[in-house]
């Protein structure tokens, strides 16, 4: 199934619009790295799923942004795939096309590569996976990018649907409020492996970003499994074929929710 643009995204307006952005290079961009502020507080404090979707809305705002100036098709992809590595992380190559350093030039590029990058981080199972912590800089750093890219008459939309975004997702998925454990080993592998899922959280369906949609966390489960079911693995290379899936051991069967 082809990937489309969303429909609050199409509404903006942004795609293909003329780049009338200042370009220092990929890194003079991105958010600040010694600094609690803001918007540190607004995107963190979410569970490992809440932060991919965070990352995974912030980041399609700026590839469909990007589209017409230059190739965004894998990074498309890379977003379609970053919400099947939610519901388990077997789902995911994510070195199914190489991820490079972006360069500083073209402008168009460079960003585009920035944005792959900062997720491609957030998709690393050996990272996150198992983990007290999230892959906040995939939302932080993303966030201050894309900004920095919109076409300056669309800036304003785009800072008004993140800061609805982040208030929504950290309604659905909060961080549970509990310190990280010290010492793994006074746990039982059950309440280890309970304790990383609460951490984790539950995998989140595309429309959540979408503030137009009545969002009902009764119907997450119906919808993740929607999405799952119309996942192209053939077309989109971070996606594993369901034996590569099963020969990981995963448990169920791949691209079903039940």
């Amino acid at each position: 199934m082809a990937i489309v643009i969303p429909s609050y995204i199409e509404k903006a307006g942004v795609m293909g619009a003329p780049l009338d952005f200042v370009w220092k290079g990929a890194l003079d961009h991105i958010g600040p790295v010694e600094t609690v502020n803001k918007m540190f507080n607004l995107i963190g404090y979410k569970t490992t799923c809440g932060i991919l979707t965070q990352a995974a809305g912030i980041i399609s705002w700026g590839a469909w942004r990007l589209k017409g100036h230059t190739d965004v098709s894998v990074l498309l992809q890379m977003i379609e795939a970053s919400f099947a590595f939610q519901v388990h992380p077997h789902y995911v190559n994510r070195n199914g096309v190489d991820t490079w350093e972006p360069k500083d030039e073209p402008a168009a590029k460079s960003a585009a590569d920035e944005l792959q990058v900062l997720l491609w981080e957030g998709l690393n199972t050996k990272k996150w996976w198992n983990d007290y912590y999230q892959p906040f800089d995939s939302a932080f750093h993303s966030a201050y990018l894309v900004r920095h890219i919109m076409p300056k008459n669309k800036k304003k939309v785009f800072s008004k649907w993140l800061e609805a975004i982040l208030a929504r997702i950290k309604e659905i998925a909060p961080k549970p409020d509990e310190e990280p454990v010290e010492d793994e080993d006074v746990l039982t592998p059950e309440e280890l492996a309970a304790y990383y899922a609460r951490h984790w959280g539950a995998a989140l369906p595309p429309e959540v970003l979408d503030l137009e949609y009545d969002y009902q966390p009764s119907k997450r489960e119906e919808l993740v499994d929607r999405f799952l079911h119309q996942l192209d693995w053939r077309e989109n290379p971070f996606l594993r074929s369901p034996e590569a899936i099963k020969k990981m051991g995963f448990k169920g069967t791949p691209y079903k929710l039940f």
